[in-house]
């Protein structure tokens, strides 16, 4: 019985990860975001710091995908993924909310934490080649930014910080 009790417990544990997981980056999902956004506007409001929001989205990916295939669009989203974790804090949420748009979500960061982490990333991205096979790529994202104001007590200010970020991530993307 035991065994059988943990094997079970084991495929819910199983089953729940793979809900908010992304199967190929490994990072949390659209179904995870919402609710830690809303644990972060709690704390925020509690310890009356700011926290930021950043959209990245890679330039241009169709024809990535187009040129070199699918795979290799997929090597790219899963080295990008890596590369935007291992410059981040642990603290940190990175997601990714679909296609080649991912999201990152920073606790206690100022405006100016929250600019120069986001032109950090950019540079980085932007300047390493990525390896696809024998070849290696160049790509380059553009990153929105959005900090909360914690003096806002309304339920939708998360959604609204997104949509600040994914604006200013448009804004961006036509510059």
């Amino acid at each position: 019985r035991k065994l059988l009790q943990d094997k079970l417990r084991d495929n819910v544990r199983a089953g729940l990860n793979a809900a908010v997981t992304d199967p190929l980056t490994g990072l949390f999902n659209r179904r995870y975001v919402e609710p830690h956004l809303a644990r972060l506007a709690e704390q925020a409001l509690a310890t009356k710091r700011d926290f930021a929001v950043m959209m990245l989205d890679i330039d241009h990916f169709k024809t990535v995908n187009d040129t070199y295939g699918h795979a290799a669009g997929d090597k790219i989203l899963v080295q990008l993924a890596d590369r935007i974790r291992e410059n981040l804090r642990a603290i940190d949420l990175v997601a990714r909310m679909g296609g080649e748009e991912f999201l990152v979500a920073m606790p206690r960061t100022s405006p100016r934490q929250a600019h120069l982490a986001a032109d950090r990333l950019r540079r980085l991205i932007n300047t390493e080649p990525f390896e696809i096979g024998s070849e290696s790529i160049q790509i380059t994202i553009s990153v929105g930014v959005a900090v909360s104001d914690i003096n806002t007590t309304d339920d939708t200010r998360t959604e609204a910080l997104c949509n600040c970020a994914d604006q200013a991530l448009y804004k961006a993307k036509s510059a």
